[in-house]
């Protein structure tokens, strides 16, 4: 009350002498309001100045709450405009991006560079031939015979140059996690997760692409894939599945197109709405924020990349189709898009369904 009673004695400094009897007194009532107890007096003999000086305080009250709206509507306008600026600004900075990763936004073209697997460019004839050698190892069945013999989880197996081995040794490495993973290329007894998961994570801090892509897709399965997997996701999942794609993106991977959208919009089941307790901070956590703004404006331009690459990609265009209709502020639906990518995904559909129903 006291604090009240300050606000309202300042606001009537200029006011007529009548109000003083009625608030400025050392008299205090039963609920030690001045005001209470000195009621009746001022009524009694000041009553139309008594009861006009209410309204005074009324008006002057209102003038203040009035301005308070003002205010805040202004700074509302100002928020407003100065998220159409930031978002107007953030959609030419992607635009402009060579591969559309979180990286490249961030940090730079320089620190993206760090991220390269470098001094491993071969022409596409040693490609192909490189290529055509481990085919031929996987055809014979001799996949692991032939090159799972080097442990590519360790620094010493991955050369220095010349280009055509460093580059052979990712892509042998990229099979290899494969194989050992999931079982492609070789027979059920010989699957080994853990060691499949081993040469991605090494594959992945060379910056060989490949390698970068099945941690990705390891992460994204988790413990059902390779015990273990979660623990070294821990507290930041979609940071290192992120991490991981972008990798692969920055090192010609162009299906990590579709995987990084698919995280930067979408959080994985088993972590939907589940939290960690920080024990530092005495708080808890999501795993998985919602999508904001930059992810947002990422995954529209990864899932582009994605159907650049990928025309008959049902998924990424579902994606451009559902962000473009999104209504979240401060986004707005882009009605014209939304209807395009809605009218694609319509006759992909279709072509999908005609294309299985005449296998």
């Amino acid at each position: 009350m006291r604090p009240l009673l300050l606000l309202l004695s300042t606001c009537l400094l200029s006011a007529p002498a009548f109000a003083d009897p009625c608030l400025q007194t050392d008299k205090k009532g039963a609920d030690g309001d001045p005001r209470s107890y000195d009621y009746g007096k001022c009524k009694s003999d000041k009553p139309s100045e008594t009861y006009g000086s209410i309204g005074v305080i009324g008006q002057q009250m209102q003038g203040l709450m009035e301005q308070r709206q003002a205010n805040d509507d202004a700074q509302r306008a100002a928020i407003q405009r100065s998220n159409a600026a930031f978002l107007a600004e953030r959609a030419q900075l992607y635009s402009k991006m060579k591969f559309g990763t979180s990286m490249e936004l961030v940090n730079g073209q320089e620190t993206v560079a760090i991220y390269q697997y470098k001094d491993a460019d071969i022409s596409a004839e040693q490609r192909a031939a490189i290529r055509s050698e481990i085919g031929t190892a996987i055809d014979a069945g001799k996949l692991l015979e032939t090159y799972g013999i080097v442990d590519y989880s360790s620094d010493a197996a991955w050369p220095a140059e010349p280009a055509s081995e460093k580059w052979k040794a990712c892509e042998v490495a990229t099979v290899l996690t494969r194989a050992y993973t999931f079982g492609d290329f070789i027979t059920a007894d010989q699957k080994n997760p853990a060691k499949g998961f081993a040469i991605a994570r090494k594959g992945k801090d060379r910056n060989c692409g490949g390698a970068a892509y099945w941690l990705g897709r390891i992460f994204e399965l988790g413990d059902t894939v390779t015990p273990g997997v979660d623990k070294v996701l821990d507290k930041y999942p979609r940071t290192r599945i992120r991490d991981a794609y972008e990798i692969a993106i920055i090192n010609g991977v162009l299906p990590a197109y579709e995987r990084a959208a698919e995280m930067n919009t979408h959080p994985l089941p088993r972590y939907k709405d589940k939290k960690y307790f920080e024990p530092t901070e005495f708080t808890r956590y999501q795993y998985w924020y919602d999508m904001q703004g930059e992810e947002y404006q990422l995954a529209t331009r990864q899932y582009l990349k994605c159907l650049d690459f990928e025309p008959g990609n049902l998924v990424c265009a579902r994606g451009l189709r559902d962000l473009y209709s999104l209504d979240k502020p401060p986004f707005k639906p882009n009605v014209e898009l939304a209807a395009y990518y809605k009218d694609y995904v319509s006759k992909l559909e279709q072509l999908i369904t005609a294309s299985d129903s005449g296998k």
